[in-house]
């Protein structure tokens, strides 16, 4: 259907004046049948009655959700889920911005498609920095990409349109600390639906440091990636013994980054005896040699980047 009715769902946390540009950039998209759905996840009162007064009094339409306890990104998205009507759910963080055409062209890709297997359409974007500095979001992978999304994400929750039908039978976002939103493509692609993209950019991605500190990699997030790695072990079953390699590969590279920033030295080199042992002529393996011979530039280069990038420390 041309004008089917397609649900906005924008968890917000403890932003006012980037969820207001959120919100006006979902009031100018060219696509019109909208239902749009705010999910209030603050512990603030405060904060919580300053945007439930400002739904009510600017944007009318819309619907205001205040959770009862704080659920965090993935429970405040799965509100958003089981309260929506719409056959299509557009997520929006409260911090981004949708560009006029966005929702409107990612339906007509479905429409174009019209493959009942396509779950998700995603696109290309901008992802702005706190230092002024931008660069371009050009991922693109289509159809059933699961080996590419076990290495690497393919697209954040900003970045999609997606039938709600499919999320409930994937189970919705799970509680995790990292990957919600990998997680949720991981399952979509094992159990066989299709993914499509849209070559334009229709979005505006800010990143922002969630920390002072050198990077913001911690113990966590290491943990997040080994337990996104088990999910994707799960799945092992559906790829070539050569691609689960690939996965594994790239799963001990990046780990080893992470682990030389953090200082994390002893367990690197645990890593790399693993890595040794079972992918010996691999190019993985000298990088991460070399990696810890050079670690102090390793730490120094992702240091300049945290300050000068992602915080925006011209000092």
């Amino acid at each position: 259907m041309k004008n089917e009715l397609i649900s906005v769902v924008i968890p917000t946390y403890g932003r006012y004046e980037e969820l207001i540009r959120a919100l006006n950039s979902v009031k100018k998209q060219t696509y019109r049948n909208l239902e749009v759905l705010i999910i209030d996840d603050n512990n603030d009162s405060k904060l919580s009655n300053s945007i439930k007064q400002l739904v009510r009094e600017q944007y009318p339409d819309y619907i205001y959700i205040k959770n009862k306890k704080n659920l965090g990104g993935s429970g405040s998205r799965n509100i958003g889920i089981e309260e929506s009507h719409g056959k299509y759910i557009a997520f929006l963080d409260d911090d981004d911005e949708y560009y006029p055409s966005k929702i409107e062209k990612q339906h007509n890709k479905f429409l174009e498609i019209n493959d009942e297997k396509l779950a998700l359409v995603y696109c290309y974007g901008d992802i702005l920095y706190p230092n002024g500095t931008s660069e371009k979001e050009r991922t693109c992978h289509r159809g059933n990409c699961l080996v590419e999304q076990m290495q690497a994400n393919i697209a954040g929750t900003s970045f999609w349109l997606v039938k709600k039908e499919a999320l409930i039978k994937v189970g919705r976002f799970k509680k995790i600390h990292s990957h919600q939103d990998g997680v949720v493509l991981l399952n979509l692609l094992a159990n066989g639906y299709l993914v499509d993209l849209v070559e334009e950019d229709l979005m505006a991605y800010y990143f922002h440091a969630k920390g002072k500190g050198i990077t913001d990699v911690n113990d966590k997030i290491l943990q997040a990636d080994e337990e996104y790695l088990k999910l994707c072990m799960n799945y092992f079953n559906k790829i070539s013994k050569r691609n689960q390699k690939k996965v594994l590969l790239k799963y001990y590279n990046n780990r080893n980054w992470n682990l030389i920033i953090l200082n994390k030295i002893a367990e690197a080199k645990k890593d790399i005896k693993i890595l040794a042992k079972k992918f010996l002529l691999s190019k993985t393996l000298f990088i991460c040699i070399c990696r810890l011979i050079f670690r102090k530039h390793v730490f120094n280069k992702e240091k300049r980047f945290n300050e000068e990038v992602l915080l925006g420390d011209k000092k």
